[in-house]
């Protein structure tokens, strides 16, 4: 591939100032005033329009990804499983897809060190999407509870009806239904 651009070079902060001005809707010549105006560094601006187009071309790359995961998501049957889990492991494959692709089409030989990278980053995901699902049944579990008790402090209090018994087991079932 050819060299990095301009832009590429730069430190992660001024590329990601460059992105935040673009994503508020700036021009391509209003970003390279902001970014002179920040850092005092000047960008030709057929450079900045370059990669600016290239950030819409990942942008809608991503949406269509996303997309495309929560279709995915949708027409899994699966309701044992997150559909958090599966977007996320949909979206991680289309990273690495996209990431074994060269500019002009063709799949690069990525080192096995990268692969790894994107597998453990994958199984990262995973393992916190799992924390999450374990987080939120957790907290469901909690707000039974608490309403069993007050349940039966109204109970003793003699407030309580007959149907509360029923009607606090459907809102446990509910409550408790990932």
């Amino acid at each position: 591939m050819g060299q990095k651009s301009t832009i590429a070079k730069l430190p992660e902060d001024m590329r990601r100032f460059i992105a935040d001005r673009h994503a508020e809707g700036l021009t391509i010549e209003e970003v390279c005033e902001a970014l002179f105006d920040a850092f005092e560094i000047a960008i030709p601006r057929s450079t900045m329009g370059r990669h600016l187009k290239k950030l819409d071309v990942v942008a809608e790359q991503m949406l269509r990804s996303r997309q495309m995961a929560e279709a995915l998501a949708q027409r899994t049957d699966d309701k044992n499983s997150s559909d958090l889990v599966r977007m996320n492991l949909e979206i991680m494959h289309n990273i690495i897809f996209k990431a074994s692709m060269a500019e002009d089409g063709e799949f690069l030989n990525l080192p096995a060190a990268d692969v790894m990278m994107l597998a453990s980053a994958a199984r990262n995901l995973t393992s916190a999407e799992k924390q999450i699902t374990d987080l939120d049944l957790a907290a469901r579990k909690r707000l039974s509870a608490e309403l069993k008790e007050k349940l039966a402090e109204e109970a003793k209090a003699g407030r309580g009806k007959v149907g509360d018994q029923d009607i606090l087991a459907r809102i446990e079932e509910l409550v408790l239904k990932p």
